[in-house]
């Protein structure tokens, strides 16, 4: 069972490395699910048609792949889709995700968008 304050201490880890909210950076409407790890850590996400797709992660991102990858294979999906506004070049080679794109405000990246075929 999960307990409140570990989700508590995963959401605050998320806020001090991103410097960021997590809570202001779900979008509940591209991510609508959560991925609820027994040790607090979650991952927030979204299925659509061809994809599921990634939202803000706290906690063991490796592991979490692999659920999604299970999830994705028991319905069919071939590709998972994750989202990230830190250095593009660690977050590909700490998730094992090929970089497709970014969304740039005033002329700058400020999220990237890795795929992964399952």
């Amino acid at each position: 069972m999960v307990n409140t304050k570990d989700v508590l201490f995963y959401i605050d880890k998320y806020d001090k490395k991103l410097q960021s909210h997590f809570f202001e950076d779900w979008d509940f409407n591209r991510f609508p699910f959560v991925l609820l790890m027994p040790d607090g850590s979650l991952s927030t996400y979204g299925v659509r048609p061809n994809v599921i797709e990634i939202g803000p992660t706290s906690g063991n991102l490796r592991l979490m792949l692999s659920i999604y990858k299970g999830m994705a294979r028991h319905i069919g999906i071939t590709k998972l889709r994750t989202f990230t506004t830190r250095n593009p070049r660690a977050y590909a080679k700490l998730s094992g995700a090929t970089l497709v794109d970014s969304i740039k405000t005033r002329g700058q990246p400020t999220e990237y968008i890795f795929e992964l075929e399952v």
